[in-house]
């Protein structure tokens, strides 16, 4: 009977230390920051591509604005400012010879150009996952935009980057999910530039 009582007890007092232990292996919390930053290796240039202005519009349509990813323990949080973020990003346009304003609720408004195509940025997805030692960050974006011209673009764009995972760090999340967003860039280029005037002849 006395033995009995000890294993309850042993029983009973290990029980305790696994329930104390469970909250020191909670999932760690890593948040993206709104910036956005691209590899110049591999990131395209414009190169006498004629001047090319797009008045945006951006909108954040995920379901869930906050999560951007689970990686092991890891939860990928989005930035607070998703407004903030999606300029950041589309400030990557620039070096492609695409030049971004936006609306005029943003901090960092500036005048529309009159005459220029006018976009919405769509952001409909942006998720980071892990596949055995590496990250994948994949994105999707819609954009509807409307030129001079009234030529038309609906499209669908998606981004994808897989990246070696050494430590599940916040620069390597971030740096993934920037590189993902820098394929839809490359990939939404050619046709914002369909949009714009024809440079005049010389």
């Amino acid at each position: 009977m006395t033995l009995l009582r000890h294993v309850r007890g042993t029983a009973v007092t290990v029980a305790a230390c696994l329930f104390i232990a469970v909250p020191a292996m909670a999932n760690q919390v890593v948040v993206l920051s709104p910036t956005f930053t691209e590899d110049s290796i591999d990131t395209p240039t414009a190169k006498g591509a004629p001047a090319c202005t797009v008045n945006f519009t951006a909108s954040d349509d995920r379901r869930d604005h906050d999560m951007a990813g689970v990686v092991g323990r890891v939860a990928v949080h989005s930035p607070t400012d998703s407004q903030a973020w999606m300029r950041a990003i589309l400030g990557g346009l620039a070096r492609r010879g695409v030049t971004p304003q936006f609306d005029s609720a943003a901090p960092d408004a500036t005048a529309p150009s009159a005459g220029a195509p006018a976009a919405t940025f769509s952001l409909q997805m942006a998720w980071i996952s892990p596949s055995g030692d590496t990250l994948s960050a994949n994105v999707v974006v819609a954009v509807d935009a409307t030129g001079a011209d009234g030529h038309t673009l609906h499209q669908t764009y998606r981004g994808r980057k897989t990246k070696m995972n050494w430590a599940s760090g916040a620069s390597e999340m971030q740096s993934v999910m920037d590189q993902a967003f820098s394929d839809v860039l490359t990939k939404m280029t050619p046709d914002l530039q369909t949009l714009c005037p024809a440079a005049p002849a010389s």
